[in-house]
């Protein structure tokens, strides 16, 4: 499933925290089953968030770009791997600490930047 074409600038509003617990797990049942309009909720929700970490990890815009589309194709992924019912928002939080630049905690900027 392709990705919606969300400009970043759009993803910049960082006020709309990640879906609640009933309507995370709701959405991310209907993705596993292919729904296109859950799916595009979902990515939505996570581009801001996963925007937010990247652009700090990461100064060049290309890389940024990049590492926004490998975390959450890797949180997707999984999605589909796992049991209707799975918290989509648990899976992308992995999916950023397994991409968090190494000496940098949660909410940090990296050591280099």
């Amino acid at each position: 499933m392709e990705p919606p074409a969300i400009p970043l600038e759009e993803a910049s509003d960082t006020s709309s925290p990640l879906l609640g617990w009933a309507e995370d797990r709701e959405l991310s049942a209907r993705v596993v089953a292919g729904d296109r309009s859950a799916f595009d909720v979902l990515y939505a929700e996570a581009l801001s968030i996963v925007w937010r970490h990247a652009s700090r990890w990461r100064r060049d815009r290309r890389a940024a770009e990049a590492l926004t589309a490998a975390i959450l194709a890797s949180a997707f992924r999984e999605l589909m791997a796992l049991p209707p019912g799975a918290r989509f928002a648990a899976l992308l939080l992995g999916a950023l600490a397994a991409h968090r630049p190494d000496g940098c905690e949660a909410g940090e900027e990296p050591p280099h930047a």
